[in-house]
């Protein structure tokens, strides 16, 4: 019998997935591109918190190559739940980016590029 992993289909969609790098230098390019939308939100349907954990390392470092800075990140409690152990002690932090952990946002991402105030300006 046949395991799924080993079908042609799985094997294409696994080839077809992007890695977390990748995906990282898209967010880093939409947030370089256009200040909307603030914020940029992910969902992150099957990815583990270690992997968002690795997601948000890189966005933080793709925008600081790209010269975009990043006010903050919010991740929802779930997938934010290993940031607790790989970012150190609270209040969350990477590269001086806060990472605040919201009970609402479940398997979500938001990635601020302007400070909160800010965020209502661009809304006019």
């Amino acid at each position: 019998m046949k395991r799924i992993v080993d079908t042609p289909l799985a094997l294409t969609y696994a080839y077809l997935m992007a890695r977390l790098d990748e995906i990282a230098e898209g967010v880093s390019s939409v947030l370089a591109s256009s200040p909307m939308p603030e914020p940029l939100f992910l969902e992150m349907l099957g990815h583990s918190p270690g992997e968002v954990t690795f997601l948000i390392r890189s966005v933080v470092d793709a925008c600081e190559r790209r010269g975009v800075p990043l006010s903050k990140i919010c991740v929802g409690q779930t997938l934010g739940s290993n940031a607790k152990r790989a970012l150190g002690p609270e209040p969350l932090h990477y590269q001086g980016v806060p990472v605040d952990l919201v009970d609402g946002l479940d398997r979500g991402i938001e990635f601020y590029r302007f400070p909160v105030s800010d965020v209502s300006l661009l809304n006019l």
